[in-house]
């Protein structure tokens, strides 16, 4: 993160599962935040 103070905190959403209902929650949550989506096939 260049150019921001150490003592700037940064809240990060992380969303398992990025379907209908993982991406819903990614809106709503990820506003100004960084997100982090994971997804799983198998």
């Amino acid at each position: 993160m260049a150019g921001l103070p150490y003592d700037v905190r940064r809240e990060v959403v992380v969303v398992t599962g990025a379907g209908g209902i993982g991406t819903a929650v990614a809106r709503r949550l990820g506003s100004g935040r960084i997100l982090f989506l994971a997804d799983a096939a198998r």
